[in-house]
């Protein structure tokens, strides 16, 4: 079962695409957002507290599974929600190559974190499959 189907949702939902001028830490992996780089930024008002949120571009596109299977995610819970839907049966490689690569912060430790649309492919590719079973 989706954690957002027993979610109430927000009073105020804003998400953009910002670019980071100062490091900052992703909501979903911990892994440092970098000067410069691209994520997703989110204000919500919720239960009567305005939270902001940022999330790297990698877990944006891996949180587009989620939003198009489930309907979303609660914030800060995709690496769980991603493993849960693993031990419900919908496993693949690329499926489990998301959840490890959120896991390890999308770096392997050999080589430098792969590019955001390389993880957006990855998902794509798993939505196609999902569509298609």
């Amino acid at each position: 079962m989706c954690a957002i189907d027993d979610a109430d949702p927000a009073d105020v939902w804003s998400e953009t695409t910002r670019r980071a001028a100062k490091p900052h830490t992703c909501e979903e992996c911990s892994r440092c957002i970098q000067i410069g780089e691209q994520h997703l930024y989110v204000s919500c008002l919720y239960d009567g507290h305005w939270s902001t949120f940022r999330t790297c571009a990698h877990c944006a596109a891996a949180g587009v599974w989620m939003r198009t299977v489930c309907g979303g995610y609660l914030t800060g819970g995709l690496l769980e929600e991603l493993q849960e839907h693993w031990d419900e049966g919908y496993r693949s490689v690329g499926f489990g190559r998301l959840i490890i690569g959120a896991r390890h912060r999308w770096h392997d430790g050999r080589d430098p974190v792969p590019a955001a649309v390389e993880v957006q492919a990855l998902a794509e590719r798993m939505l196609t499959q999902v569509v298609a079973a």
